[in-house]
């Protein structure tokens, strides 16, 4: 028989105040003092919180130094927290898209999107698109369902493509013979589209509730979003790994 879900647990940790004092905590260690300046929260409530926080062998406090820190357990809790505080604040968009080909160490790393700037409207999306375009100089790399052909003198193009995109391949011949090289993987379920490049940054499409690509909204990564971007390489390098030779 299986065991019963903690629910005494989990409406301790769901509490808004107590997420917000784990993930303190797990960015520094903090006296009683700071917690209640830092949260703004008075030094009743504080002490309600920690209380339950210690009980539940979340927190723990230093004899030495007085000061709060996670425990182990506590940690283990906040790392699985992340991604769903990722999704939490980003609600409304996560409401008309899904995660379907996300592989699960991704999706458990999905925080690193953090800071990721969310560009609502086809226009919108198409005028930064095609901005960055402007300012690649040697290599990008797109992973898309839509036959746009990314022509450039001198540029290394790397694509990742459903096998029907190949119908279109006499169509796109003459906009592409000017890259340095163009390699092309055909992958077979093809749900997220990314776009990355030899310059820092680049932007993620999730697929709507149909399991297709999004163009009306997507998130992009800026030059100094390190995390965001390794996230994206990491995505690519995952899908580009699945992806196969077209038989010519």
């Amino acid at each position: 028989m299986s065991e019963k879900f903690p629910l005494d647990l989990i409406n301790d940790i769901l509490h808004p105040k107590r997420i917000e004092l784990l993930q303190k905590l797990s960015e520094q260690d903090e006296s009683f003092s700071e917690l209640s300046k830092s949260l703004k929260i008075s030094s009743s409530e504080m002490s309600r919180h920690l209380n339950s926080l210690t009980e539940k062998k979340l927190v723990e406090k230093s004899p030495k130094s007085k000061k709060y820190n996670l425990s182990s357990l506590g940690s283990a809790i906040i790392s699985l927290l992340q991604p769903i505080r990722f999704i939490f604040i980003n609600h409304n968009f996560f409401q008309n898209h899904g995660f379907h080909g996300l592989p699960p160490h991704l999706l458990s790393n999905l925080h690193a999107l953090d800071g990721s700037e969310l560009i609502s409207g086809t226009g919108s999306v198409m005028m930064r698109v095609s901005d960055y375009f402007e300012l690649v100089q040697k290599e990008i790399k797109v992973m898309t369902n839509q036959p746009f052909p990314w022509g450039k003198p001198g540029l290394n193009v790397s694509y990742l493509v459903p096998e029907s995109f190949l119908k279109f391949k006499d169509e796109y011949q003459d906009a592409i013979k000017v890259n340095l090289e163009t390699k092309i993987r055909i992958i077979s379920d093809l749900s997220f589209c990314i776009l990355l490049s030899d310059i820092p940054g680049g932007f993620l499409f999730f697929p709507n509730l149909d399991g297709v690509p999004d163009f009306n909204e997507g998130f992009y990564i800026s030059p100094q979003n390190q995390t965001a971007f390794q996230f994206l390489h990491d995505l690519w390098g995952y899908f580009w790994e699945l992806g196969v030779s077209p038989k010519d």
